[in-house]
C-alpha cells in the first residue's frame, strides 16, 4: 500500500532534531482487500508508523544542495589556508 501526502507547507516538516512521524491506525480491516486474492487484511498490525524526512521545495534537488555545500566548504577551507 502506498500513501501519498501533500503537505501544505513542506518546509515545516521535521525541522528539529527529531523527525516527525505519520501514524496511521486501521479501524476497519474489511476496507483493505487484496487486489489479487480479494482477501481482507489479516495482519495484527493496525498501527503503522513512519518517520518523515525533511522536505525540500518543489524543483530543489538534494544532491545539488549537497554539492553546493561541499563547494562552499572547500572554498572556505582554501581561504583559511591563504
Amino acid at each position: 500500500m502506498d500513501i501519498f501526502i501533500n503537505f501544505t507547507n513542506p518546509l515545516l516538516i521535521s525541522k528539529g532534531i527529531d523527525k516527525d512521524l505519520v501514524i496511521c491506525k486501521i479501524i476497519n480491516r474489511k476496507l483493505f482487500v487484496s487486489s489479487i486474492s480479494y482477501e481482507e487484511l489479516q495482519s495484527d498490525r493496525i498501527y503503522i508508523q513512519k518517520s518523515i524526512p525533511r522536505q525540500l521545495p518543489a524543483g530543489i534537488i538534494e544532491a545539488d544542495i549537497k554539492a553546493d555545500a561541499a563547494s562552499a566548504s572547500n572554498g572556505m577551507k582554501a581561504m583559511m589556508f591563504v
